[in-house]
């Protein structure tokens, strides 16, 4: 099954102005899944990612840095 990988980034400023972003969104096979969310986290932006299943666009889980 291929996971939906998006990752997203949170802007600090006024409250009016707090916005998550959504800095990419792709589709990976499973063997590839690791690769991408490593890659992810290598951008700074990216505070953390939330995976999807690509086929029904169900929530799997909310990946954050250590």
């Amino acid at each position: 099954m291929r996971k939906k990988i998006t990752g997203k980034v949170t802007l600090d400023g006024p409250v009016e102005l707090n916005k998550t972003l959504i800095v990419e969104g792709t589709v990976t096979q499973p063997e590839e899944v690791k690769a991408k969310i490593l890659a992810l986290f290598q951008r700074p932006e990216v505070k953390f990612i939330l995976a999807h299943n690509a086929k029904k666009g169900c929530f799997s889980c909310r990946i954050t840095r250590d």
